[in-house]
């Protein structure tokens, strides 16, 4: 299990620097901005809030600003915690133990290793060094006034059962979940296209672009849940709104900005347009406009220097193609997709539509491509393997068929 944890993770470090580019925030922001997540964490485990309890907290602050001096003196509480920890253990071990836990429980997410930054069931195992080191000091102390400690304790509990009660029915109930939690966190983007999910889902779709039109306010480069409003403006058959937000994406493309490091999120915003240009539901956009998008996207330099970025976007306009019903260009598109970045179940696809169409010379592309992008996984190598033998045979076979 080691060997293992530790072949996942030498990739993550060893290419850190590279990570952080495709990042929101620096090394440096990264690191003190856990320092001060780690206070919200023990917080919330000790004193838990309604309204902060939730699976989106991809808007939290960023600390890096100079000088950053609360989350500087968050980091130097921490260090020193974890000195006192070790030169006192010998004679505080429970409160040791429970320090030591906490911070080495949560010292993977909250260090350099460039994850994203908060998600709260990283608090749950570190949860558990702190709560049975609270539990063991109050069992130590309550000595002659343990009626007292064990009274203080139910009082805790019952003041918690509501609590609990509320988050476990409004985790069963997701609309209403959804509504309470981007009310707390409307510059949220994931609890924003979550509820606009559900109000799509609803048959309400421009509610669920009204949701994410006010997200998007709080970072108009955030382009992809633009991509997502302007398909609901086009299902609720608002023409002049769809293309005015047509307008506006292709002018704010060029420099958009993927705060997740997604670029392929607004390339799955591209196919769900596409999607509801096919079915009907959408007329007010076109096939050409979405390849009009997808080009536009690839002169934006985060995309432009990133191979596995212009293959979503290339994909997308061989998808297009394919909509039109023009199989040439969408082998061609899809082959040149290929070529920036090697999926292994749309290599076989465009090698065997290749085959179909005659045409061994996209068939020898994606073979080089795909000898450049030989997999050292066990696994992936066998599904390499047979890629390669069944686009090398396709090969030979029309070679056979010319000669004959």
């Amino acid at each position: 299990m080691l060997v293992g944890v530790v072949q996942r993770l030498a990739p993550e470090v060893s290419g850190a620097g590279v990570a952080f580019d495709q990042r929101h925030f620096s090394m440096a922001e990264r690191v003190l901005t856990q320092s001060v997540i780690l206070f919200d964490y023990l917080r919330l485990m000790l004193i838990p809030q309604l309204s902060a309890l939730g699976p989106f907290h991809d808007h939290y602050p960023l600390y890096g600003g100079w000088p950053p001096l609360a989350a500087l003196a968050a980091l130097v509480f921490w260090l020193g915690l974890a000195l006192t920890a070790f030169v006192f253990g010998p004679r505080w071990p429970i409160p040791a133990f429970a320090a030591l836990w906490f911070l080495a429980a949560h010292s993977l997410e909250s260090s350099w290793v460039p994850l994203e930054l908060y998600f709260e069931h990283r608090n749950y195992l570190p949860a558990v060094g702190v709560i049975t080191g609270l539990v063991l000091l109050l069992g130590q102390f309550a000595g002659n006034k343990g009626r007292l400690v064990y009274g203080g304790l139910a009082v805790y509990a019952a003041v918690l059962a509501p609590l609990l009660f509320q988050v476990t029915s409004l985790w069963g109930n997701p609309r209403v979940a959804a509504e309470a939690w981007f009310n707390h966190s409307p510059s949220s983007s994931r609890a924003a296209q979550f509820l606009a999910y559900h109000h799509d889902m609803a048959g309400e779709p421009l509610l669920g672009a009204q949701v994410l039109d006010r997200a998007a306010t709080f970072d108009p480069r955030r382009v992809g849940m633009q991509l997502r409003s302007v398909r609901l403006h086009c299902l609720g058959g608002e023409r002049d709104s769809t293309i005015a937000y047509r307008h506006r994406i292709l002018d704010r493309i060029p420099e958009a900005h993927f705060v997740h490091s997604r670029p392929h999120h607004d390339a799955r915003g591209l196919e769900f347009i596409l999607m509801s240009i096919n079915d009907g539901s959408c007329t007010w956009l076109s096939l050409d406009d979405v390849n009009e998008m997808a080009a536009t996207y690839l002169t934006n330099p985060h995309v432009r220097g990133r191979g596995e970025a212009k293959y979503n976007f290339l994909a997308v306009q061989a998808l297009v193609a394919r909509a039109k019903g023009d199989v040439e260009q969408e082998i061609e598109l899809g082959t040149l997709a290929l070529e920036q970045h090697m999926v292994l179940t749309s290599a076989r696809n465009i090698g065997r539509k290749a085959a179909d169409n005659e045409r061994p010379d996209l068939i020898q592309r994606l073979l080089v491509s795909l000898e450049g992008s030989r997999p050292t996984h066990p696994i992936h190598r066998r599904q390499w393997q047979e890629t390669v033998d069944e686009l090398t045979e396709e090969l030979r076979r029309i070679e056979r068929e010319q000669v004959g």
